[in-house]
C-alpha cells in the first residue's frame, strides 16, 4: 500500500503483497494489494457500461485500491471509512470508521479485513459484519498496504517502522528501523519478507524474527512494491530503475533504466516484467535479460500499479484513464476515462472491471 503523493497490491496487488507471479483470473482476485477499481473512450468493447458506481461524500478521493474477496469489494476512502461492498450490485454491506484517510489497500485474511490509516493505526475488522477487532497504534500515519502471511501482519509506517503484528490479536512481534518514511507495501516468499523505504533500499528479513537477511541501496525512494516470480525480486526506484534481485542472497540480477522514476510496483508474468514510470511510460521487459519488448506512453504520471487479467494488462494514469495493453504487443484495448488522476491498481469480479479514482468513485464496469 503506500503513500503515492511521494504509491504501492500488488495493486496491489496483488497488494501489497503476497507474489508470485500467477496471473488473475475475472473469477475471483486475490484478497490483496494488486488483486488481491461515466464511461467514455473505451477502445474495445469488452468494457463499455458502468453497471454501478459509488462517489465518496464531500469531494473526498480514492487512493486505495479496491481489494476482491468472495464477491466482496474492500476498499479505503479518504472520508475515514474502511467499505465493503456487494461486487455485483454495489450496495454498502457495511463501513469501518477511523480517525483519519484510508489511503492503504485492505488485506483480507481468515476472514479479517486489514487496513492501515492516516491516524496512525493499523486496523482488524470483521470481513463479515465491518466489527472492529482491534487496532494498533504506530508513530506515523501509513500509506503501507499490509501483506498477511502465516498469522503474521507486515506493514510500514511513515515513523519509518516495519513492523510484524500477530494477525489475531494486533500484538507487536516484531519491528525493524528503515531509516527513513516507509510507504512500500511488503511481499513475503519463502519465510522471507521484503519492502522497500525513502531510505532508498530494499530490505529482505527472515519472517520469523525480524533478523535483516540482507539490503541494497537503490540510490532513490524505493516506494514501489516488491514482487516475487519464480525466486526473483523485481522492484522500481525514484532513481529510475527497474532492479531484479535473487529474493535469497540479495544478488543483482539486472537493472533497467526508466525514462523517470519507477514509483508503479511491477509485476511478472510468463516471462515478463510489465511496471510504469513518473513519466507515464508504461512498460514490458524480459524478466531474465531486462531486455525491453515494448513500451506504450500514456497522457502522464504513472504511479498505479499493473494488474493481468486474461491477455490485456491494466494500469491507471495521472491523465485520469484506465488503461489495458495487450501483453504481446502494448496495443491499447480499454481505455476508461474517470474525471480525476488514477493512483489505484484495477480488480476484477465476475467479468466485471474495478476502478477507484481520485475523483472519488468506485466503477464496476463490463
Amino acid at each position: 500500500m503506500k503513500r503515492f503523493f511521494s504509491v504501492v497490491i500488488i495493486l496491489l496487488i496483488l497488494a501489497g503483497c503476497v507474489s508470485f507471479g500467477s496471473k488473475i483470473n475475472f473469477t475471483n482476485s486475490e484478497p490483496f494489494f494488486r488483486g488481491g477499481s461515466n464511461c467514455a473512450g473505451v477502445l474495445d468493447s469488452k468494457y463499455k457500461e458502468v453497471k454501478w458506481s459509488f462517489t465518496l461524500p464531500d469531494n473526498e478521493q480514492f487512493i486505495s485500491s479496491p481489494t476482491v474477496s468472495k464477491g466482496r469489494i474492500f476498499i479505503g476512502g479518504g472520508d475515514k471509512n474502511l467499505y465493503c461492498f456487494n461486487a455485483d450490485n454495489g450496495k454498502v454491506i457495511w463501513k469501518g470508521p477511523t480517525g483519519s484517510a484510508v489511503n492503504s489497500t485492505p488485506a483480507v485474511y481468515d476472514n479479517c479485513v486489514y487496513v492501515g490509516s492516516e491516524d496512525k493505526n493499523v486496523y482488524a475488522f470483521d470481513a463479515s459484519n465491518g466489527k472492529q477487532k482491534w487496532s494498533f497504534k504506530t508513530q506515523g500515519l501509513i500509506w503501507s498496504s499490509p501483506a498477511v502471511d502465516d498469522g503474521v501482519v507486515y506493514v510500514g509506517s511513515y515513523d519509518d517502522y516495519f513492523y510484524a503484528l500477530d494477525a489475531k490479536t494486533g500484538k507487536l512481534l516484531w519491528k525493524s528501523n528503515l531509516e527513513k518514511v516507509i510507504t512500500s507495501s511488503p511481499a513475503v516468499y519463502n519465510s522471507m519478507v521484503f519492502v522497500g523505504s525513502r531510505s532508498g533500499h530494499l530490505y529482505c528479513f527472515d519472517c520469523k524474527n525480524g533478523e535483516l537477511l540482507w539490503k541494497y541501496d537503490t540510490k532513490g525512494d524505493v516506494e514501489s512494491s516488491p514482487y516475487i516470480a519464480d525466486g526473483i525480486v523485481y522492484v522500481g526506484s525514484a532513481s529510475n530503475y527497474l532492479f531484479a534481485f535473487e529474493a535469497k542472497t540479495g544478488e543483482l540480477q539486472f537493472k533497467f533504466e526508466a525514462n523517470s522514476a519507477v514509483n508503479s510496483s511491477p509485476i511478472a508474468y510468463d516471462g515478463v516484467v510489465y511496471f510504469g514510470d513518473a513519466g507515464g511510460t508504461v512498460y514490458a521487459i524480459d524478466s531474465e535479460s531486462g531486455e525491453i519488448l515494448w513500451q506504450e506512453y500514456t497522457g502522464d504520471d504513472v504511479w498505479s500499479s499493473p494488474v493481468i487479467a486474461g491477455n490485456v494488462v491494466y494500469v491507471g494514469s495521472f491523465d485520469g484513464y484506465m488503461y489495458g495493453f495487450d501483453l504481446k504487443t502494448g496495443e491499447v484495448k480499454v481505455r476508461f476515462k474517470t474525471d480525476d488522476y488514477i493512483w489505484s491498481n484495477a480488480a476484477f469480479h465476475n467479468n466485471l472491471l474495478f476502478i477507484s479514482g481520485y475523483d472519488g468513485t468506485l466503477y464496476a464496469v463490463e
